[in-house]
């Protein structure tokens, strides 16, 4: 009998521990097997993440393009009106300057703290332009005498080298002309430099 239990004992030991370490082995494959899903999620992830990268940035890069050309083809103005604008900063920085080089000249008179008023110079400016249409009306009707009179000094000095004996008085007039039409194109000249002298000493404001 005690042979027959020991037997029995043997057997069930056995078994029982061939069946666990069966489960043992089965359960180590398992968790291999759930590592090993794991792993090849983690990499799909990291896969489809990268792709995800990849594909924003070239979408990214491709929009930036897009504008780029788009805004360089249909406002080709942006840079054409910066540099107008440049352009216009220069001019207006030159008309500065000319216009603090135009005071300094007039106000030369005055000590280094003088002032001068805006309005002084676009008065001066009025008046400029006046003055240059007046010559010009001058000028005009002066040239037309001019015109007017060469024939006829020609004919006088040639009827003058004809009649030198007989009459001598005829050679002194249009030598007196001259002179008179000499001192009449000269007052308006003297007329304008009295007008420029009076501008510059009231333009000129000392303080």
């Amino acid at each position: 009998m005690q042979l027959l239990l020991q037997l029995v004992y043997l057997t069930t030991y056995t078994t029982l521990k061939i069946t666990t370490l069966l489960h043992l082995q089965l359960l180590l494959l398992l968790l291999l097997l759930l590592l090993l899903l794991l792993v090849v999620v983690v990499v799909l992830l990291l896969l489809v993440v990268v792709v995800v990268l990849v594909v924003v940035v070239v979408v990214v890069v491709v929009v930036v393009v897009v504008v780029v050309v788009v805004v360089h083809e249909y406002n080709p103005n942006i840079t054409s009106s910066k540099q107008q604008q440049q352009q216009q900063q220069q001019q207006q920085q030159q008309q500065q300057q000319q216009q603090q080089q135009q005071v300094a000249a007039l106000c030369s008179c005055c000590s280094s703290n003088s002032t001068v008023y805006s309005i002084c110079m676009e008065q001066q400016q009025q008046q400029r332009q006046q003055q240059q249409q007046q010559q010009q009306q001058q000028q005009q009707p002066a040239a037309e005498l001019q015109e007017k009179l060469e024939p006829e000094f020609l004919e006088v000095i040639n009827e003058q080298q004809q009649q030198q004996q007989q009459q001598p008085q005829q050679q002194q007039q249009p030598q007196q002309q001259q002179p008179q039409q000499q001192q009449q194109q000269q007052q308006p000249q003297q007329q304008q430099q009295q007008q420029q002298q009076q501008q510059q000493q009231v333009c000129c404001v000392c303080v």
